[in-house]
């Protein structure tokens, strides 16, 4: 069980390709699937995913600006994409 905002590396499907096997995340909360998934933002990109396998870490100090950062942009959503 995450807690809100809990920092997590979740633990992302590949074939030995080029595509990451993790994506640092924050944990919003349950999907509610007996599967025990839980959604987490991608601070990055500000976009929500579903996972049900992570690995939870320590909160990066880059992620807390980044996360600071989202909260002055408010609700202009479409500026996230730009940095």
């Amino acid at each position: 069980m995450l807690e809100f905002g809990t920092y997590v590396q979740t633990h992302e499907p590949h074939a030995s390709s080029i595509i990451p096997r993790t994506i640092g995340a924050i944990a919003q909360g349950p999907t509610g699937y007996a599967q025990g998934g839980y959604y987490c933002m991608i601070p990055s990109t500000g976009r929500v995913i579903s996972r049900y396998r992570w690995t939870q870490l320590p909160m990066p100090q880059g992620v807390i600006d980044r996360v600071q950062h989202i909260a002055i942009l408010g609700p202009r959503k479409s500026e996230l994409m730009c940095l």
